[in-house]
């Protein structure tokens, strides 16, 4: 299967409607927190429109928005990330695994890591051999290891 081939299959699993649940990692300058929400992926072009709507760690209302494309030209996968709460907008790059089975977006943001300007970060998109999803964000920690930060399960 070609590159391209392996994307838009794997693009392909995202799309409907999900509801998730979503967790927090416990950190020095915010407590862990559990939250639900709704998910709608929509084909788009080449790519998806991912919708997202939950309830925020202060129980306020959150809303996100992902583009995420097949960017042929260019050979890799493409997306940009605005959220509620989060005053900038993530451009991320990436690519599918030869298995077909996770993408991974890089990106670079506001630092979580005190001493930090910025951060890198990676949101990993898995779809497990029985059907089911999940997305796991991650920062480089200073040691050069990825941590994660978050997980969000789809059902």
């Amino acid at each position: 299967m070609t590159t391209h081939a392996r994307a838009t299959a794997f693009l392909d699993t995202l799309i409907g409607d999900w509801t998730f649940t979503l967790t927090t990692a416990d950190s020095s300058d915010c407590p862990g927190f559990r939250s639900t929400g709704t998910e709608s992926v929509r084909t788009l072009g080449p790519g998806v429109l991912i919708e997202s709507n939950s309830v925020g760690a202060y129980g306020t209302p959150s809303r996100s928005a992902s583009l995420i494309c097949n960017d042929i030209q260019n050979g890799r996968i493409s997306a940009a990330i605005l959220s509620t709460g989060i005053d900038t907008l993530f451009q991320a790059a990436g690519s599918i695994s030869d298995d077909g089975r996770t993408m991974i977006l890089e990106t670079e943001g506001p630092a979580m890591t005190p001493g930090n300007e910025t951060d890198r970060y990676r949101d990993i998109y898995a779809v497990e051999a029985d059907g089911t999803r999940y997305t796991a964000a991650e920062v480089l920690d200073p040691d050069g290891t990825w941590r994660e930060f978050m997980r969000t399960t789809y059902a």
